[in-house]
């Protein structure tokens, strides 16, 4: 069934041609969050980042799903791209303070595309180097690939995410856990 006509409800199932939809957004999400990783550089401003989000996703022909998401208050993201900057914990709208090295800049972008949804987000170090912050991100992605297995609930994932940010002195931000994504930008589990 076309995603136009489908209905969401509770969990989704999604057959083998549904996949193929959705792993083709994700490539071009995967894509254009890679160019504007790539354009993060010293004296680069988020906005500006945000600019190149914004144009990879329309020479494609998505839609940049994140403008419209409005936060508690009713009121719309109103960027196509957040670009977080140091310890800006996630979804910070781009500003015009230019880069410097050394800073951690996480980009998030959701994009929708024939009607399936993607959602990406990953971290570079302005100018080069590492980030104490990364190497305890990896340890629990990891951590939470290794948890995934058939059978296996979003709380054992979660549960082992946790442990492994215990373990490396990091802890996990309440909410921003993980969701599903498909027909819809944020699907079950959440």
């Amino acid at each position: 069934m076309p995603p136009a006509t489908r209905k969401l409800r509770g969990p989704q199932l999604y057959n083998a041609h549904d996949i193929a939809a959705l792993s083709s957004a994700a490539f071009l999400a995967r894509n254009v969050l890679d160019h504007v990783m790539g354009a993060a550089a010293p004296g680069v401003r988020p906005i500006d980042l945000e600019r190149h989000c914004r144009e990879g996703l329309s020479s494609d022909g998505a839609v940049a799903v994140m403008e419209a998401i409005a936060n508690n208050d009713g009121e719309p993201f109103g960027y196509a791209c957040s670009v977080s900057v140091d310890d800006a914990v996630a979804h910070q709208r781009p500003t015009q303070d230019p880069l410097k090295p050394g800073q951690l800049v996480t980009i998030d972008l959701v994009l929708a595309i024939n009607g399936w949804h993607a959602d990406v987000a990953d971290s570079v170090v302005v100018g080069g180097g590492g980030h104490p912050l990364l190497t305890a991100l990896d340890t629990v992605w990891a951590a939470g690939l290794a948890a995934i297995g058939p059978g296996a609930a979003w709380s054992e994932v979660a549960s082992a995410m946790c442990s492994a940010a215990d373990a490396n002195g990091v802890r996990l931000v309440r909410g921003l856990a993980c969701h599903g994504i498909g027909l819809a930008p944020h699907e079950l589990p959440v």
